[in-house]
Parts: structure tokens; C-alpha cells; sequence
């Protein structure tokens, strides 16, 4: 009986195997083939870019709110130390 364990490859397995997975799983191609998938791609990708853009703002919004808020409590605490 032949044993499988003990028969040694006659070519590096790893290349052997690399060369055989694109032939085994063909890749999905790039652009959808289906123009609905492709306007939802679109809108899905132009929804995510505007959340990412708005939240940006709202975060520039915030540390201009809290800088007037810290601005507007600290100048009249000065003001009222130099004139006392």
C-alpha cells in the first residue's frame, strides 16, 4: 500500500498551490455588471463620503462652540479683575 505521507511532492507545494487558486476561483470582476448594482455602489459610496464630510464639520463645529463658550467666560473674568 502506498503510503501518502511518505511520497514527497516533486514540486514546492505553496507554488504549486498558488498557481492553481486563480484557475480555481476566478475573480469577481471589477464593475458591476447590473446598472441598478452600479447606481447603488454609487449612491452607497456617496452617502458614506457625505457622512465622513459631515461629521468632519460637526467636529470643527464643536471646538469653535467650545472656544467662543471658554472665550465668552474667561474675557469678562479678566475685564472685571482690571477694573477692580
Amino acid at each position: 500500500m502506498n503510503n501518502p505521507m511518505s511520497a514527497r511532492p516533486t514540486t514546492d507545494v505553496g507554488t504549486a498551490d498558488a498557481a492553481a487558486l486563480p484557475q480555481a476561483m476566478p475573480r469577481p470582476s471589477p464593475a458591476p455588471q447590473d446598472p441598478v448594482n452600479l447606481k447603488l455602489d454609487l449612491l452607497v459610496h456617496s452617502l458614506t463620503e457625505a457622512r465622513e464630510e459631515s461629521f468632519t464639520h460637526w467636529r470643527a463645529t464643536r471646538r469653535l462652540i467650545l472656544f467662543a463658550t471658554i472665550v465668552s467666560i474667561v474675557v469678562p473674568v479678566i475685564l472685571v479683575g482690571l477694573l477692580q
